[in-house]
C-alpha cells in the first residue's frame, strides 16, 4: 500500500509540475506578444559580445553565499571538512535544483547535504547546515526587501494602503521568522513527526526517519544556543549577497544602454525578489518573476519591455548555471566512488 501510495503521489506531482510549466510559458508568451519581441532583440543586439559579462556577479556573488554557509555548521564540528571551494560548488548545484522544481525553492537544499555526505560530513551535519543557512537567507532577503520598500516609498507616489503595506509586511515576515527560528529550537522535525505519527501510522513511512530527525532537531537547537556569532555572520554575507544583486542589475542594464540610478537598481531587485517569491509553486516562478520585472518598471516610469529584457538576461545567465550546477550534481555524485577507489 505504501508503495502504489508513493507511485501515485509521484504521477500526481509530475501532471501538476506540467501543467504549473504551460502556465508559466503561457504567461512569457503573452508577455512577449504584449511588449514585443523587437525591443528584447534589439537589447540583446545592443550588448552583443559583452554579453557574457553578465555572468561575473552572479559568480561573486556565490562566493558570499558560501561564505555564509560555512557559519551555518555547528561549532562542535571542529574539523573542518569542506572548504569554501566544495560549498561554492555544491551550491551551485542545489541551487538549480531549487530552480528547476515547484518546490517553493527547497527542493534543491536535501540535495547539497547529500553531496556534502561525498566529502566526509554526515548527513545530520549537512541538513543542519543548509536549515540553517536557509533560514539566515530568507532573514537577509527580508531586511534587503525592507530596504529597497523604503527606497521605493521615497522614490514614487503611493497610495496609503499600500504605503500601510510596503511597512507593515517586513514586520510581519520578520516577526513570523522569529516564529520559525524559535520552533526549530525546539525541535521543528520532532513536532512535525508527532503531528503524522497517527494518520500515518498504517504505512510506517516515518518509523524509519525518525530517529535521524530527533538528531537534526538536537543539532539545529545546539547551533542556535552555542553559535550566535555564527548566527550573526551568516547573516551579513548573505546581505552581502543580495545587495551583489543590486550590482548585477546595475550592470545588465548598463550593458542594456540604460541610464539607472544604484537605488533604482535596488528597487528592481528588491521587488524583482520580492515577487519571485510570490511564484514559489511555480518552477523558478517561471511568468510570474517576468510579469514582475514589467511592473516594476512602470512604477518607476520606465518602459515595461525594458523590465522584461532584464528578467529575460536574467534567465540567460541562469540558464548557465543551471546547466553547470546539473553537470556539477553528476560530477560531484560520482566523487564518492573515486574516494572508494
Amino acid at each position: 500500500m505504501a508503495n502504489l501510495f508513493k507511485e501515485g503521489k509521484g504521477s500526481f506531482l509530475k501532471k501538476l509540475r506540467i501543467i504549473f510549466i504551460i502556465f508559466g510559458i503561457s504567461i512569457l508568451g503573452g508577455l512577449i506578444y504584449y511588449t514585443g519581441p523587437r525591443i528584447i532583440l534589439n537589447y540583446l543586439k545592443i550588448m552583443g559580445w559583452y554579453t557574457p559579462l553578465i555572468l561575473i556577479p552572479y559568480a561573486v556573488l556565490i562566493i558570499f553565499d558560501a561564505k555564509a554557509w560555512a557559519y551555518s555548521f555547528n561549532p562542535s564540528l571542529k574539523n573542518k571538512k569542506v572548504g569554501l571551494g566544495i560549498l561554492y560548488l555544491v551550491r551551485m548545484a542545489g541551487e538549480s535544483v531549487n530552480n528547476l522544481t515547484p518546490t517553493g525553492y527547497l527542493g534543491g537544499e536535501p540535495v547539497k547535504a547529500l553531496l556534502l555526505k561525498r566529502f566526509g560530513v554526515t548527513l545530520t551535519e549537512g541538513l543542519t547546515s543548509v536549515v540553517v543557512a536557509k533560514t539566515t537567507m530568507i532573514i537577509a532577503q527580508i531586511i534587503f526587501m525592507s530596504i529597497g520598500g523604503m527606497i521605493l516609498l521615497s522614490r514614487v507616489g503611493c497610495p496609503i494602503n499600500i504605503k500601510i503595506c510596503l511597512l507593515i509586511a517586513p514586520l510581519i515576515s520578520g516577526g513570523g521568522l522569529a516564529l520559525i527560528v524559535r520552533w526549530q529550537k525546539m525541535g521543528c522535525f520532532s513536532s512535525i513527526i508527532g503531528f503524522l505519527k497517527r494518520p500515518l501510522a498504517m504505512f510506517r513511512i516515518l518509523e524509519s526517519v525518525e530517529e535521524r530527525l530527533v538528531k537534526i532537531d538536537q543539532s539545529i537547537s545546539h547551533f542556535y544556543i552555542s553559535n550566535k556569532k555564527g548566527f550573526t555572520a551568516s547573516i551579513f554575507f548573505h546581505f552581502i549577497g543580495w545587495v551583489l544583486g543590486t550590482a548585477e542589475v546595475y550592470l545588465m542594464l548598463y550593458l542594456m544602454d540604460v541610464k539607472v540610478s544604484i537605488a533604482d537598481s535596488l528597487i528592481i531587485e528588491s521587488m524583482g525578489q520580492f515577487i519571485k517569491g510570490l511564484g514559489f509553486f511555480m518552477p523558478g516562478s517561471l511568468g510570474i518573476y517576468e510579469g514582475g520585472g514589467v511592473i516594476i518598471f512602470r512604477i518607476l516610469g520606465m518602459e515595461g519591455g525594458t523590465g522584461l529584457t532584464l528578467i529575460v538576461i536574467k534567465r540567460i545567465r541562469e540558464i548557465v548555471f543551471n546547466l553547470i550546477g546539473l553537470l556539477l550534481i553528476l560530477q560531484l555524485g560520482g566523487k564518492r566512488k573515486r574516494l572508494k577507489k
